[in-house]
Protein backbone atom coordinates (compact mmCIF):
# COMPACT_ATOMS: atom_id res chain seq x y z
CA UNK A 1 0.00 0.00 0.00
CA UNK A 2 2.29 2.26 -0.96
CA UNK A 3 -0.21 5.09 -2.36
CA UNK A 4 -1.82 5.11 1.09
CA UNK A 5 -1.67 8.39 2.20
CA UNK A 6 -0.82 7.42 5.76
CA UNK A 7 2.39 6.05 4.36
CA UNK A 8 3.21 9.66 2.83
CA UNK A 9 2.68 10.97 6.09
CA UNK A 10 4.79 8.67 8.08
CA UNK A 11 7.51 10.07 5.39
CA UNK A 12 6.41 13.81 5.77
CA UNK A 13 6.38 13.83 9.74
CA UNK A 14 5.00 16.01 11.81
CA UNK A 15 6.50 18.89 9.95
CA UNK A 16 4.01 18.09 6.93
CA UNK A 17 0.78 19.51 9.22
CA UNK A 18 3.02 22.69 9.44
CA UNK A 19 2.82 23.05 5.62
CA UNK A 20 0.03 21.61 3.56
CA UNK A 21 -3.62 22.90 3.63
CA UNK A 22 -6.58 22.16 2.17
CA UNK A 23 -6.39 21.73 -1.92
CA UNK A 24 -7.69 24.73 -3.70
CA UNK A 25 -6.58 27.16 -0.47
CA UNK A 26 -3.26 29.07 0.39
CA UNK A 27 -4.13 29.28 4.30
CA UNK A 28 -5.66 26.89 6.29
CA UNK A 29 -7.55 29.60 8.38
CA UNK A 30 -9.81 30.07 5.37
CA UNK A 31 -11.15 26.63 6.18
CA UNK A 32 -14.86 26.69 8.08
CA UNK A 33 -15.57 25.20 11.27
CA UNK A 34 -18.06 23.23 10.03
CA UNK A 35 -15.62 21.81 7.13
CA UNK A 36 -13.00 21.36 10.16
CA UNK A 37 -15.15 19.38 11.89
CA UNK A 38 -16.36 17.52 9.05
CA UNK A 39 -12.47 16.49 8.41
CA UNK A 40 -11.59 15.36 12.08
CA UNK A 41 -14.59 12.81 12.18
CA UNK A 42 -12.80 11.58 8.82
CA UNK A 43 -9.81 11.76 10.10
CA UNK A 44 -8.21 8.13 11.87
CA UNK A 45 -7.99 8.55 15.53
CA UNK A 46 -4.84 7.90 17.50
CA UNK A 47 -6.12 6.89 21.28
CA UNK A 48 -3.93 8.41 24.20
CA UNK A 49 -4.18 7.65 27.65
CA UNK A 50 -3.57 10.57 29.79
CA UNK A 51 -2.97 10.41 33.69
CA UNK A 52 -1.48 13.69 34.45
CA UNK A 53 -1.23 16.98 32.94
CA UNK A 54 -2.93 16.60 29.09
CA UNK A 55 -6.09 15.81 31.49
CA UNK A 56 -6.30 19.56 32.18
CA UNK A 57 -8.88 21.79 30.04
CA UNK A 58 -5.89 24.51 30.07
CA UNK A 59 -2.99 22.18 28.72
CA UNK A 60 -5.55 20.64 26.07
CA UNK A 61 -6.60 24.25 24.80
CA UNK A 62 -2.36 24.91 24.76
CA UNK A 63 -1.83 21.80 23.02
CA UNK A 64 -4.41 20.51 21.22
CA UNK A 65 -6.61 23.50 19.92
CA UNK A 66 -9.56 22.11 21.98
CA UNK A 67 -11.13 20.51 24.62
CA UNK A 68 -11.64 16.82 24.48
CA UNK A 69 -13.49 14.24 25.61
CA UNK A 70 -12.35 10.97 26.90
CA UNK A 71 -13.31 7.62 29.06
CA UNK A 72 -12.05 6.60 32.34
CA UNK A 73 -9.80 3.53 32.14
CA UNK A 74 -6.53 2.21 33.74
CA UNK A 75 -3.35 1.45 33.11
CA UNK A 76 -1.63 -1.93 34.82
CA UNK A 77 1.83 -2.47 35.58
CA UNK A 78 2.99 1.05 35.72
CA UNK A 79 2.95 3.04 38.73
CA UNK A 80 3.58 6.94 39.38
CA UNK A 81 6.22 9.02 40.28
CA UNK A 82 7.08 12.81 40.05
CA UNK A 83 9.83 14.47 37.89
CA UNK A 84 10.38 18.27 38.04
CA UNK A 85 10.38 19.84 34.96
CA UNK A 86 12.80 22.20 33.40
CA UNK A 87 10.95 23.92 30.31
CA UNK A 88 9.39 27.26 30.67
CA UNK A 89 7.21 26.77 27.95
CA UNK A 90 5.81 23.13 29.67
CA UNK A 91 5.61 24.80 33.07
CA UNK A 92 3.47 28.04 32.03
CA UNK A 93 1.02 25.77 30.04
CA UNK A 94 0.50 23.44 32.79
CA UNK A 95 1.29 26.18 35.60
CA UNK A 96 3.50 23.89 37.79
CA UNK A 97 7.17 22.09 37.36
CA UNK A 98 6.53 19.08 39.21
CA UNK A 99 4.68 16.39 36.47
CA UNK A 100 3.42 12.86 37.37
CA UNK A 101 5.86 10.14 35.28
CA UNK A 102 4.73 6.41 34.56
CA UNK A 103 7.42 3.88 35.75
CA UNK A 104 7.29 0.32 34.81
CA UNK A 105 6.75 -1.30 37.91
CA UNK A 106 7.57 -5.22 38.25
CA UNK A 107 4.34 -5.43 40.16
CA UNK A 108 1.60 -6.18 37.45
CA UNK A 109 -1.61 -5.64 39.81
CA UNK A 110 0.01 -1.99 40.04
CA UNK A 111 -2.40 0.17 38.43
CA UNK A 112 -2.92 4.17 37.05
CA UNK A 113 -5.76 5.49 36.56
CA UNK A 114 -6.18 8.37 33.87
CA UNK A 115 -8.34 8.93 30.88
CA UNK A 116 -8.23 7.64 26.90
CA UNK A 117 -8.43 10.16 24.68
CA UNK A 118 -9.33 10.06 20.60
CA UNK A 119 -7.11 12.49 19.08
CA UNK A 120 -6.26 12.99 14.88
CA UNK A 121 -2.34 11.90 14.24
CA UNK A 122 -1.74 15.86 14.09
CA UNK A 123 -2.95 16.28 17.99
CA UNK A 124 -0.37 13.18 18.80
CA UNK A 125 2.54 14.96 17.07
CA UNK A 126 1.48 17.97 19.28
CA UNK A 127 1.29 15.68 22.23
CA UNK A 128 4.98 14.88 21.35
CA UNK A 129 6.07 18.37 21.55
CA UNK A 130 4.43 18.82 24.59
CA UNK A 131 6.05 16.30 26.75
CA UNK A 132 9.90 17.03 27.42
CA UNK A 133 12.73 14.60 26.87
CA UNK A 134 12.06 12.35 30.28
CA UNK A 135 8.85 10.84 28.68
CA UNK A 136 8.96 8.70 26.01
CA UNK A 137 5.27 7.57 23.74
CA UNK A 138 5.11 3.83 23.61
CA UNK A 139 2.13 1.13 22.67
CA UNK A 140 0.80 -0.30 25.76
CA UNK A 141 -2.52 -2.31 26.95
CA UNK A 142 -5.36 -0.79 28.95
CA UNK A 143 -7.49 -2.58 31.69
CA UNK A 144 -10.33 -2.39 29.26
CA UNK A 145 -8.35 -3.81 26.85
CA UNK A 146 -7.70 -0.83 24.32
CA UNK A 147 -4.23 -0.70 22.97
CA UNK A 148 -3.31 3.55 23.27
CA UNK A 149 -0.30 5.73 23.32
CA UNK A 150 0.94 6.70 26.45
CA UNK A 151 4.24 8.81 27.86
CA UNK A 152 5.96 7.33 30.42
CA UNK A 153 9.50 7.17 31.93
CA UNK A 154 12.26 6.98 29.45
CA UNK A 155 14.87 5.70 31.22
CA UNK A 156 15.40 1.83 30.80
Amino acid sequence: MVGHPLNKLKLLGPKAFATQTEPGLKHAARVSPQFKRLRLEETIMEKLFSYGTLQLRNVQIETFGRELDGDKDALLGYYLSEIEIQDKDVIKTSGTNIHPILRASENPYDEVKGTVFEITIEELFNADQYEVSEYMRVSAKLKSGKTTWIYAASEA
